[in-house]
């Protein structure tokens, strides 16, 4: 579901709990937020797409939920500190 569902909101719901319990559960057994532990999960997959995929930047950035590439561009330079495009051209060298 990490392909469409971004928000603590939309997996809590899906466990049937409140965003508050859901927060207290992963921090008790990952030390983080619901927040980070998704946003990792999404770094990673999009990462990986980006590092062994052939899809250009515009496809992953939909395949993986985000509504323009502009948004992925965005999560992702947060997250790691470089675009999207950049990362990948570093494995590509």
């Amino acid at each position: 579901n990490y392909t469409s569902l971004h928000k603590v909101k939309d997996y809590a719901n899906l466990m049937n709990m409140s965003t508050r319990k859901l927060n207290d559960v992963v921090k008790h057994y990952f030390s983080t937020t619901a927040k980070e532990l998704i946003s990792t999960k999404l770094y990673i997959e999009l990462a990986n797409s980006l590092r062994f995929g052939s899809s250009s930047v515009k496809e992953i950035s939909y395949h993986h939920g985000f509504s323009s590439p502009y948004h992925m561009s965005h999560f992702f330079s947060k997250m790691k500190g470089i675009s999207p495009q950049a990362y990948r051209d570093s494995f590509r060298k």
